[in-house]
């Protein structure tokens, strides 16, 4: 839920050449691209917003680009008697970050992010907002808190500390007396 601007004029496209034989994972190369290059220097035009945004991703260097788990990232190393040589590159999820909760977090795994992120309150306060936004396709008043925090679940009841679903949220959205006379 917090801007992060467009991408600079002039900001690097493409990672410096590898040298012949030298292969990168995905993170390696988003990585070079973005935080800092090979030989350790910062991409300052890059470095602000992608620190807070690459290790996301990180924890999903597990699922190739298609979206099936892997163990490895498999690179075609050569080609020998017409037949590919492929190699596979070992893969590194864990991470750290401060944007969930404002102090540096380990992350082991995609699992431990999800975790991580419906444990969050500035996630699902962000969650909420971005639900609000797309039902009334407006920004919220300061009139719609109430019912922002209904749909967050804090008014229904619920046990202490219990801060809902996803499926909790929307339940409460089309349950609650205002959706009846919502316009779309």
């Amino acid at each position: 839920c917090e801007p992060v601007g467009t991408t600079p004029p002039g900001a690097p496209t493409l990672v410096d050449p590898l040298v012949p034989g030298e292969f990168l994972t995905t993170r390696d190369r988003n990585h070079y691209l973005t935080i800092e290059t090979r030989s350790g220097q910062v991409v300052s035009s890059c470095v602000g917003c992608h620190s807070r945004m690459n290790p996301f991703g990180y924890a999903y260097e597990a699922f190739d680009p298609l979206g099936r788990n892997r163990n490895g990232i498999e690179i075609v190393t050569g080609i020998v008697d017409g037949q590919s040589v492929t190699q596979q590159l070992p893969l590194n999820v864990a991470t750290e970050t401060r944007e969930l909760n404002g102090y540096n977090e380990t992350i082991l795994s995609h699992q431990q992010l999800h975790t991580k992120l419906g444990q969050s309150g500035k996630a699902l306060s962000c969650m909420t907002l971005k639900w609000f936004e797309f039902l009334q396709k407006r920004q919220p008043t300061s009139e719609d808190n109430c019912y922002m925090n209904e749909v967050l679940g804090t008014v229904y009841g619920e046990e202490e500390g219990n801060q809902g679903s996803i499926k909790d949220m929307i339940k409460k959205t089309v349950t609650s007396p205002k959706f009846k006379y919502w316009k779309y």
